[in-house]
């Protein structure tokens, strides 16, 4: 027989005590519970991907209640910074939804005021701040020839600091893709054949892709969220070739080996330009008779024919949009929709220029362009890279003392900065003797602020991916 066994007055004792001691816990839970309602929600949690929300479209803050809560009209939001957004509200989650991309390394406090529960009308106020990820870019600073024993490196540097990491080097390196924790890279042979590898970046382990012998390679191109490598192959042999502009993939996370992607015809798809418009692999790309085609390359569908144009310069940073033309200058068109909005070349003061590439920056915010005056005087041409949204034209980056030459420019998907890549000096300029995309031994990359037109950062190289 136990020590407190029924019958006997010790047992009874535990018993209630037991009882008394449950009953007073429930009583204080009932008030807490109580009280949490009395008081209204109040916030528990959030989360936002730091890093998603200066790369992609489309992200969310969501604000985690206590407590079920009604749904909360967008007046009742404040985002400071101002940002453009969209609110709704399921169960006990607010979801804040970014629509447009926000600034790096820039403190945001998002306040939702009004907030209430479901169950009775008990006002609170939910703020969260947070801090977005850095402004960091990736470049090409091929070595020197002349200096012996110095290897291509690719870099990785943010926009302010003076922290910067090789992620890679090698002899002879052509061109590079990034990926997250990898980086795909083309490196050229004595006879310019380029071979394609991809690199770890957590132990450097380095892995051939099963890609067309004797080619070169002409345009890489990345879906980092389905893993997609594209690019363009042509045949060293010009006489009989194999491949003029072939369109390959590979999946990173499936077989190394690259496949051609068809065409409407079924045979592999020869282009003359092309362009990811998604991360998740949508694309475009002009083929050998100025047909602009729909792809899907990591789902394989059929292709779309959307026109036919003289030139496929860009896409949208929000893959709504791509920017052709046709024998009367640039186009902007909208992929969903079909339809077309005339991208007129701008004056610069007055003075008639000659366009150039174009950049869309979403949003209606108005695009980059490169333009380009001739100096009467010098009888050389002097180029720009401007903002304008149609009535403006502000002067972003001009070349040095109008001796230099604009290779290219890349604008950071949040439209917050553009790197142009110049010549400086075109007379005085040395080839680095590459077989393939050959560049100056002198060329480098300014970073501007696009709102402000401040030179944040140089460096010396190209192909910045941001």
């Amino acid at each position: 027989m136990g020590i407190f066994s029924p019958g006997v007055p010790g047992g009874d004792y535990f018993s209630r005590a037991l009882s008394a001691i449950v009953l007073s816990l429930l009583a204080v839970c009932a008030v807490f519970v109580a009280l949490s309602f009395v008081q209204g929600p109040k916030l528990q949690s959030a989360i936002v991907d730091t890093e998603r929300v200066v790369t992609a479209p489309d992200q969310q803050l969501r604000l985690f209640a206590n407590q079920a809560v009604s749904d909360v009209d967008p007046a009742q939001v404040e985002i400071s910074p101002a940002v453009p957004f969209s609110v709704a509200v399921e169960n006990d989650i607010i979801q804040i939804q970014f629509t447009g991309l926000l600034a790096f390394d820039t403190d945001y406090t998002v306040t939702v005021s009004g907030v209430t529960s479901r169950y009775q009308h008990r006002e609170s106020e939910f703020r969260h701040a947070f801090t977005t990820a850095a402004g960091v870019f990736t470049y090409l600073d091929r070595a020197d020839p002349a200096q012996l024993g110095e290897r291509d490196r690719i870099l990785s540097i943010g926009v302010s600091g003076d922290e910067r990491q090789t992620i890679f080097e090698a002899e002879r390196i052509q061109d590079f893709v990034m990926f997250p924790g990898a980086v795909a890279v083309v490196t050229l042979g004595e006879d310019g054949a380029g071979s394609l590898s991809v690199v770890s970046l957590a132990d450097g382990a380095t892995q051939s892709l099963g890609v067309p012998r004797n080619v070169t390679f002409d345009t890489l191109g990345s879906a980092p969220d389905s893993g997609i490598l594209a690019f363009t192959v042509t045949s060293l042999d010009r006489d009989s070739p194999e491949y003029t502009g072939t369109l390959f993939t590979v999946d990173l996370e499936g077989a190394p080996d690259a496949a051609p992607v068809p065409g409407l015809d079924g045979a592999p798809l020869d282009v003359l330009d092309w362009n990811f418009v998604s991360a998740a692999g949508a694309a475009v790309a002009r083929t050998v008779d100025d047909t602009i085609l729909q792809l899907d390359l990591a789902d394989g569908a059929p292709a779309t024919p959307l026109g036919s144009y003289t030139d496929l310069i860009t896409v949208a940073p929000d893959g709504g949009e791509i920017v052709v033309a046709d024998v009367y200058g640039a186009i902007a068109l909208s992929l969903s929709t079909g339809e077309e909005r005339r991208l007129p070349t701008p004056p610069i003061d007055g003075i008639p220029t000659f366009g150039g590439d174009i950049e869309l920056l979403g949003n209606a915010q108005g695009r980059l362009q490169q333009l380009a005056i001739l100096d009467e005087a010098t009888g050389r041409f002097v180029s720009f890279v401007v903002f304008t949204d149609g009535d403006i034209v502000r002067i972003l980056y001009e070349s040095p003392d109008g001796q230099g030459s604009i290779e290219s420019f890349a604008v950071s998907p949040n439209g917050q900065y553009v790197a142009v890549t110049v010549t400086p000096n075109v007379s005085t300029s040395v080839p680095d003797g590459y077989a393939v995309d050959p560049r100056s031994t002198s060329i480098s990359s300014i970073v501007v602020e696009i709102a402000t037109g401040a030179v944040v950062r140089s460096v010396d190289g190209f192909g910045v991916e941001w």
